[in-house]
């Protein structure tokens, strides 16, 4: 049950950004809307799931855009205070620190991730 969860998640992270820039695009190649609809009718299983794979290959590469979006403006508008634990490092620091030296922790991190790229909760809020 908790790899059914894990990749539940994780797919909903990708899945769901992905099929949304999918049919935004899809106004933009169909001249009607209307024309998308009825090739929506049209969709059997095998393009259903090309489609979802598709999107979830697209939101996999948007995550990164979107947290950066986060990080930059995000932040400015709803301001978060660090505790006084905050350390210098740069992610790439803590994470190859942490791969290093513990390894079996590495997995937490990762699902850390997974879960913060769906609720972009990841900083402290005091």
């Amino acid at each position: 049950m908790e790899k059914f969860f894990k990749s539940t998640f994780d797919a909903i992270t990708n899945v769901l950004p992905g099929a949304f820039i999918l049919f935004v695009a899809g106004f933009f190649l169909f001249d009607d809307p209307k024309n998308l609809v009825n090739y929506g009718k049209e969709l059997n299983f095998g393009i259903g799931a090309l489609l979802v794979f598709v999107a979830y290959i697209v939101g996999f590469i948007i995550l990164p855009i979107g947290q950066f979006i986060f990080i930059k403006i995000g932040l400015k508008l709803f301001p978060v205070r660090l505790t006084d634990q905050h350390i210098d490092l740069t992610i790439s620091e803590k994470f190859s620190l942490v791969r290093e030296f513990s390894p079996a922790n590495f997995a937490y991190i990762e699902t850390w991730n997974m879960f913060s790229s769906l609720s972009y909760c990841s900083y402290p809020k005091n």
